[in-house]
């Protein structure tokens, strides 16, 4: 079945129908009514009904191949080539090895939280890495690192403590408990910019 699309937008699926007018509208054409949560017909201002959502939702399986083509994009591709010469270069020295590892660690954790907000707000083109994104600042790759600190820090804790008692138990619920919840933590954390809200 062909979409149905906006009478004022033709390349925009339509979300809405008014019964009266006997038009489609996209989410762009309609009145919002704020304190009803209603949407209305910008014509005869009646409440409009709602087009089934495979209309306007593109299914899953049609956008999976986007998916696996982001990597392969030349902006995706050179960011990675450019990270992968500098952790070369870090194996060269020792502290100078390890300042290039935590600056190629908060360039890469920088680029994919960009990433993330990009997404989530539904831009599925590959973002090219430019140096005003580091201008922009690092204070999300850093949260980050602090947390990934942080649960280093507690499960060396509880594996120091389970292996002097025998006992790997706790370690383990720990160590699963932080590999569920960390994807879901980082996207907090990219997304609303606070170390506390992705944390609680």
């Amino acid at each position: 079945m062909e979409p149905i699309k906006c009478n004022y937008h033709p390349s925009v699926n339509a979300r809405w129908t008014c019964l009266e007018c006997s038009i489609t509208l996209c989410g762009n054409c309609v009145e919002k009514d704020t304190v009803r949560q209603l949407a209305r017909c910008p014509k005869c201002h009646t409440e409009l009904r709602q087009i089934e959502s495979r209309n306007f939702i593109t299914p899953f399986w049609f956008r999976l191949p986007v998916f696996f083509k982001y990597p392969l994009s030349l902006a995706s591709a050179l960011f990675l080539a450019f990270v992968s010469m500098l952790l070369v270069i870090a194996t060269f020295g020792k502290m100078f090895g390890l300042v290039i590892f935590l600056m190629c660690a908060l360039i890469y954790l920088r680029y994919a939280m960009d990433i993330l907000v990009q997404c989530a707000n539904g831009n599925l083109r590959p973002l090219r890495f430019e140096v005003d994104q580091l201008n922009n600042g690092l204070t999300l790759p850093v949260k980050q690192l602090i947390v990934f600190i942080a649960i280093g820090y507690v499960l060396y804790k509880l594996g120091r403590a389970g292996a002097m008692r025998l006992d790997m138990t706790y370690f383990n619920f720990a160590y699963n408990a932080f590999l569920f919840l960390l994807p879901a933590q980082i996207m907090l954390l990219a997304t609303e910019g606070s170390l506390i809200k992705s944390i609680n």
